[in-house]
Parts: structure tokens; C-alpha cells; sequence
């Protein structure tokens, strides 16, 4: 579709520079980008001379929502507003905290050598951007306790395994407070895939809608058209925009493919035409 509102640099977890990440999207031919890194902005200041195309200012925030971890994605914010900056410096410790337990529950199982020792491995990987899991994942290949990062998250990253270590997110609803302090528009960040029945995804979504969310990503990255069609439907029935991403890391992993995204829906109401 040439729209791609949902990617990540090397300011966060992503494997290239804003500049690469905009390059990429020209080649594929993209018209409109949102570089939205964890719990930063920093990529904003990291930016090359020229363009070549309409590059929407964004962030990715982690939230809590009845004990489960929102990802809220700001669109359009000012990424140069102080307030911001300090909000992203609060969530960056935050994500230290996290890194320090992570690293606590992968020494019980003797998957690293020493805590401080992996730290400051993780840190080396990340080169002062935001810690995510990702890096380390690829800790964990650098020093050989797994073959590659995908098994990594297989095996101690992902969701419920002993590295996934749930911190104590501010609220959703504080969240969609901060985006639209900073002039954005607050959108649910890939919908279909937290792990909630249907009943709790409708109630998440309600909710989000009532804390002055103003939009949900109804495509993000590779997903089925079942799911697609389900979110766009809540959409229209909850009268909210619909956004559009391909959540970008790495060329490796190539069904998620930078500024490939799906089309929307017939009927869905485009998040850029909130700000066009």
C-alpha cells in the first residue's frame, strides 16, 4: 500500500538506522513512514538531509492493561516536546529495571555467565538505544547459549517463557494521556496479537475508545484476512480510525516487510486523513 506507520530503528530493537529505514521504505516504494521505537524519539534527531517522503513523527509505548502489556503507538506527536523527552527518559529506566530481572531469571538458569556480565553485553548490543528482548537474544547467540535469535525467543524470550518479564507498565489510559499531551494520535498497536479471548480484545479495544484512544492498527504486519476483517468491523462499529503498519525490525524477517503492508478494508477510515 506504500503506507507504513508502525517500524523500529536502531534507536529501539530494530537492526537498522533511521537513515537505512528510510531508504528501505524508497525502495519499496512507500510514500508515507512512521519510525515508532519503544519509549523513545530519539530517531528524530538522527535523521538524513533528505527525505524523499512524508515521514510522520511516532513512538511505540508499553502499557498495562489488566495485567496484560499494551504496546500504544503515537502518531504524528512532536517529538522535539520536553515533556516527551522526560516521559521517555521514565520509561527507559523502567525498561533497566526489567533488563536487571531479565538478566536475574536467565542467570537462575544458567543460560549466562555472571548478571553483570550480561548487562553490560546487553548494553554493548544496544549501543545507548532503548533494552528490549531483542537484544538479548542476541546475547545469548553471542556467547553461544543459542544458535540463533529466533530460538532465543523460542526457548526464554517470548511470551510466558522465563525471560519475559512483565514490569510495572504505567496504565493504558496514562499512556493515551502522554500522546495526545504531545499533539499525537493515540492508536492500539497490533491488536490481534495479544493473547486475550475475543470478549476481553472487544473490552480492551472499549476501553482504549473511552481513555481517548483514537485508532487501531487493523493491519499489522503479516496477519490472516479473518483477523483483519474482525478488526476492521470492531472499528467501524466503535467509530475509530484505522492504521496500517508492518512493525519492522530486521531483514530478517522477511513476512514482515517494510512499507509492504496490507491494504485496509473498504470502509475503514484512514488514520492519516486525522491530521491531513
Amino acid at each position: 500500500m506504500g503506507i507504513d506507520l508502525h517500524c523500529h530503528s536502531t534507536h529501539s530493537d530494530g537492526s537498522l538506522s533511521p537513515a537505512d529505514l528510510i531508504r528501505l521504505a524508497l525502495t519499496n516504494q512507500a510514500t508515507m513512514l512512521s519510525i515508532t521505537d519503544h519509549d523513545t524519539v530519539s530517531a528524530y534527531r538522527d535523521l538524513p538531509s533528505e527525505i524523499g517522503l512524508h515521514l510522520v513523527p511516532g513512538v511505540e509505548f508499553s502499557s498495562a492493561w489488566r495485567n496484560v502489556d499494551v504496546h500504544v503507538v503515537g502518531l504524528n506527536i512532536d517529538p522535539y516536546s520536553r515533556d516527551l523527552a522526560l516521559i521517555c527518559g521514565e520509561q527507559a529506566e523502567r525498561r533497566l529495571r526489567r533488563a536487571e530481572k531479565i538478566a536475574k531469571k536467565l542467570f537462575a538458569k544458567k543460560l549466562i555467565g555472571s548478571i553483570d556480565g550480561a548487562l553490560e553485553g546487553v548494553r554493548k548490543i544496544a549501543k545507548g538505544s532503548t533494552i528490549g528482548r531483542p537484544h538479548f537474544a542476541r546475547y545469548l547467540v553471542e556467547i553461544g547459549s543459542c544458535s540463533d535469535t529466533g530460538a532465543a525467543f523460542k526457548s526464554y524470550l517470548s511470551a510466558g517463557k522465563i525471560g519475559d518479564v512483565k514490569d510495572e507498565w504505567p496504565h493504558m489510559c496514562e499512556v493515551v494521556g502522554w500522546i495526545k499531551a504531545a499533539g499525537g494520535i493515540p492508536v492500539l498497536a497490533h491488536p490481534a496479537k495479544y493473547k486475550v479471548s475475543h470478549l476481553k480484545l472487544v473490552s480492551m479495544i472499549d476501553d482504549f475508545k473511552s481513555f481517548g484512544g483514537r485508532a487501531i492498527e487493523v493491519t499489522s504486519g503479516y496477519q490472516s484476512p479473518d483477523k483483519t476483517k474482525l478488526l476492521a468491523d470492531i472499528c467501524a462499529r466503535l467509530n475509530l480510525s484505522a492504521s496500517c503498519g508492518s512493525d519492522f525490525h530486521s531483514l530478517e524477517k522477511r513476512w514482515f516487510q517494510l512499507g509492504k503492508t496490507q491494504p485496509l478494508p473498504v470502509g475503514c477510515k484512514p488514520v492519516w486523513e486525522e491530521w491531513s
